[in-house]
């Protein structure tokens, strides 16, 4: 699992730092990935995007994510770099 903060009757990132930043982190991403699945669904049937755009278009954005929030969640440098070599 992703988040940490269910752990403990989902008080887990209450007592810890690290989990509150990992939940965080995860909840931008996660939100971001579904602002553009939304986006998506609502263009016309008729202009479909050239095959790997989506991907690249959300690759692009969690990098940007990572980038903006690495300085400033400082309990969780690990996950950082675990993501960006999963995003590639």
């Amino acid at each position: 699992a992703t988040l940490k903060g269910t752990q403990l009757n989902s008080f887990g990132a209450f007592f810890s730092r690290a989990y509150r930043e990992n939940d965080y982190l995860w909840g931008r991403l996660h939100g971001a990935e579904r602002l553009i699945d939304i986006v998506l669904s609502a263009l016309d049937p008729a202009r479909t995007l050239k095959p790997g755009r989506t991907a690249a278009i959300k690759r692009a954005l969690f990098l940007a994510i990572l980038d903006e929030e690495e300085p400033k969640l400082t309990a969780v440098p690990g996950l950082f770099e675990t993501l960006r070599r999963e995003i590639g």
